[in-house]
């Protein structure tokens, strides 16, 4: 996990699904297998992903 930029923020499954070109089930689907970061539990119903993570996760997947 990386340390949180000041700029940084969170994103929804939603949204890191349209980020990344899937389904939002496929981001559940990666996230179970911890093939894609961490959410986070920002209220009792809410999670968000941190989005330079979304990002850096992109980054290192392409270069593969």
């Amino acid at each position: 996990m990386q340390k949180m930029k000041e700029s940084d923020c969170f994103i929804s499954i939603k949204h890191a699904a349209e980020l990344i070109g899937v389904s939002v089930s496929t981001v559940r689907r990666l996230i179970e297998r911890n093939d894609f970061p961490n959410p986070f539990k920002i209220t009792e119903s809410r999670i968000g992903l941190l989005e330079s993570e979304v990002k850096q996760w992109m980054k290192e997947t392409y270069e593969k």
